[in-house]
Protein backbone atom coordinates (compact mmCIF):
# COMPACT_ATOMS: atom_id res chain seq x y z
CA UNK A 1 0.00 0.00 0.00
CA UNK A 2 0.87 3.80 -0.43
CA UNK A 3 2.35 4.09 3.07
CA UNK A 4 4.91 1.11 3.21
CA UNK A 5 6.21 2.48 -0.43
CA UNK A 6 6.37 5.98 1.07
CA UNK A 7 8.33 4.63 4.23
CA UNK A 8 5.93 4.80 7.17
CA UNK A 9 7.08 3.60 10.60
CA UNK A 10 6.62 0.11 10.98
CA UNK A 11 3.95 0.93 13.84
CA UNK A 12 2.33 2.97 11.34
CA UNK A 13 1.93 -0.03 9.13
CA UNK A 14 0.57 -2.09 11.68
CA UNK A 15 -1.92 0.00 12.85
CA UNK A 16 -3.22 0.91 9.59
CA UNK A 17 -3.24 -3.00 8.32
CA UNK A 18 -5.64 -3.57 12.17
CA UNK A 19 -7.77 -0.47 10.60
CA UNK A 20 -8.16 -2.03 7.53
CA UNK A 21 -9.06 -5.47 8.96
CA UNK A 22 -11.42 -3.51 11.12
CA UNK A 23 -13.08 -2.10 7.97
CA UNK A 24 -13.33 -5.10 6.34
CA UNK A 25 -14.90 -6.76 9.00
CA UNK A 26 -17.56 -4.32 9.10
CA UNK A 27 -17.83 -4.23 5.20
CA UNK A 28 -19.08 -8.10 5.70
CA UNK A 29 -21.39 -7.12 7.97
CA UNK A 30 -22.97 -5.99 4.99
CA UNK A 31 -21.74 -8.05 2.22
CA UNK A 32 -19.56 -5.44 0.76
CA UNK A 33 -16.23 -6.31 -0.25
CA UNK A 34 -13.79 -2.94 1.08
CA UNK A 35 -12.58 -2.00 -2.45
CA UNK A 36 -16.02 -1.71 -3.62
CA UNK A 37 -17.70 0.63 -0.44
CA UNK A 38 -18.57 3.38 -1.85
CA UNK A 39 -19.16 6.63 0.31
CA UNK A 40 -22.01 5.84 2.14
CA UNK A 41 -20.51 2.62 3.51
CA UNK A 42 -17.78 5.20 4.40
CA UNK A 43 -19.70 7.05 6.19
CA UNK A 44 -21.64 4.62 8.03
CA UNK A 45 -18.43 3.53 8.89
CA UNK A 46 -17.15 6.44 10.69
CA UNK A 47 -20.62 7.07 12.53
CA UNK A 48 -20.51 3.88 14.09
CA UNK A 49 -17.01 4.24 15.06
CA UNK A 50 -17.86 7.99 16.61
CA UNK A 51 -20.84 5.70 18.42
CA UNK A 52 -18.22 3.85 19.84
CA UNK A 53 -16.37 6.44 21.15
CA UNK A 54 -13.40 6.04 19.62
CA UNK A 55 -10.60 8.93 20.41
CA UNK A 56 -10.63 11.32 17.97
CA UNK A 57 -6.83 10.91 17.41
CA UNK A 58 -7.63 6.84 16.37
CA UNK A 59 -10.66 7.94 14.17
CA UNK A 60 -8.40 10.43 12.06
CA UNK A 61 -5.75 7.79 11.48
CA UNK A 62 -8.53 4.95 10.50
CA UNK A 63 -9.93 7.78 8.18
CA UNK A 64 -6.35 8.42 7.01
CA UNK A 65 -5.75 4.30 6.04
CA UNK A 66 -8.73 4.56 4.62
CA UNK A 67 -7.75 7.72 2.26
CA UNK A 68 -4.72 6.03 1.32
CA UNK A 69 -6.28 2.60 0.51
CA UNK A 70 -8.73 3.95 -1.68
CA UNK A 71 -5.99 6.30 -3.36
CA UNK A 72 -3.98 3.21 -3.83
CA UNK A 73 -6.97 1.55 -5.48
CA UNK A 74 -7.45 4.52 -7.94
CA UNK A 75 -3.71 4.67 -8.83
CA UNK A 76 -3.73 1.11 -9.77
CA UNK A 77 -6.80 1.77 -11.57
CA UNK A 78 -8.78 -1.04 -9.22
CA UNK A 79 -11.42 1.48 -9.16
CA UNK A 80 -12.37 4.60 -11.26
CA UNK A 81 -13.11 6.69 -7.74
CA UNK A 82 -12.32 7.91 -4.23
CA UNK A 83 -15.11 7.68 -2.07
CA UNK A 84 -12.99 9.20 0.43
CA UNK A 85 -12.66 12.53 -1.52
CA UNK A 86 -15.51 14.01 0.32
CA UNK A 87 -15.28 12.72 3.22
CA UNK A 88 -14.03 15.27 6.02
CA UNK A 89 -12.12 14.51 9.39
CA UNK A 90 -14.36 14.30 12.59
CA UNK A 91 -17.76 14.27 10.50
CA UNK A 92 -19.16 10.62 9.96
Amino acid sequence: MMAAERGAARNTLLAYTTDLQDFAAFCAEFGVAPDRAETETLRAYLGRLHAEGLAPRTAARRLSALRQFHRFLLQEGVRADDPTATLEAGRP
